[in-house]
Parts: C-alpha cells; structure tokens; sequence
C-alpha cells in the first residue's frame, strides 16, 4: 500500500487537526452494584480527523484514490503523526467512504478520520 498522500504545500495535514488517545476498557458490574474496570490493552490507541480545505483538484484526487485503495483492500498502512512525527504503522480508515465538497476552483473540502489498530 501506498504511504499516506502528501499535499502541494508538503504537509499531509491542515489545522483544525483533531487527536484522541483511546482506551479499550471493560466494566464488571457485581450483584452488589460495585463495579471493576479494567483495560483490555497495555497502551492506548490513536485516532486523527483531518479536515482538509482549499484542495486543487490533484490534491483531491490523491486523497481520494488513497482512501478509496485502503477501504478497498482492507490493508493497514502507515500514518505519521502530524503533530508528534512518531509513525503508526499499522492504522486505517475509519470513516465508510470519503466526502467531499467544491466551494470553486482549488476550493475543495474533505474530512478523513484515521485509526490506529491494535498489534
């Protein structure tokens, strides 16, 4: 698979940038109401929405191609942190398909959410 499409500026992502660290977590209620969590992992996961604007058409089209080749072969691929540079190598697509808008020429918008998957 192909690595994560790099825009005309040479970034992969824009601000707003959003982060999340997450946590799979069980809870055991007892018959007495007390209750016990626990993690079902050593470490959390990240996640990243990308909010993408003012994208040219080639932009578009390399994000597009790129998702669409991810959801399509199910692969995991690897994904820098834009804020951090650490590279998460096995992440995918969370979201079912890529949306995308056109305020104009070179005015083009997309979200794209990534998860990092558990090893």
């Amino acid at each position: 698979m192909n690595s994560f499409p790099i825009l005309r500026t040479g970034v992969m992502a824009q601000y707003p940038l959003t982060t999340a660290r997450c946590f799979d977590t069980r809870v055991l209620e007892f018959v007495d109401g007390a209750e016990q969590r626990f993690s079902l992992m050593g470490a959390s996961l990240s996640g990243w929405v990308l909010v993408y604007s003012q994208l040219d058409e080639a932009e578009m089209h390399s994000l597009r191609t790129f998702v669409q080749s991810a959801l399509e072969s199910g692969a995991y691929f690897p994904f820098k942190d834009p804020e951090t540079n650490v590279v998460h190598s096995k992440c995918r697509i969370a979201q079912a398909e890529l949306s995308e808008s056109w305020q104009g020429d070179g005015q083009g918008q997309t979200r794209i959410e990534i998860v990092e998957v558990k090893d």
